[in-house]
């Protein structure tokens, strides 16, 4: 019996994902919550604490009015929780970034996430 061998990659690797010039020094993360702010801003900082991130802004994108559905569709307020590195000079991945988002998604429901990137001259 003869092993089996991948045959060796052929596509050339994606020279963005290799750009060195561009740096993530942040996220956008789009949540949904019945919280006050209040309330999901602390929540928020919490799960941020033990991250490469820190909570620098969150700004309400619907109010409950508009964003009100059916009894079986509450989605109650939207807001944008904008979290930028600790660390002043640092980059991050991917690997934090979902570290980060996997503490936001146990806890709250979000739907959209956008890198905040730097892009050296």
């Amino acid at each position: 019996m003869h092993a089996i061998r991948n045959a060796p990659a052929t596509h050339a690797a994606d020279p963005l994902r290799a750009d060195a010039s561009r740096h993530v020094v942040g996220l956008t993360v789009a949540v949904e919550t019945l919280l006050d702010a209040d309330a999901l801003r602390g929540s928020l900082e919490d799960l941020a604490e033990s991250s490469a991130f820190r909570l620098d802004r969150l700004t309400p994108t619907e109010t409950k009015g508009e964003a009100e559905t059916s009894d079986a569709g509450h989605r109650g307020d939207s807001y944008a929780a904008r979290f930028i590195l600790r660390a002043p000079n640092g980059v991050a991945g991917d690997r934090q970034i979902f570290q980060l988002l996997q503490g936001v998604a146990a806890e709250h429901r979000w739907d959209d996430v956008e890198k905040i990137l730097r892009f050296d001259a």
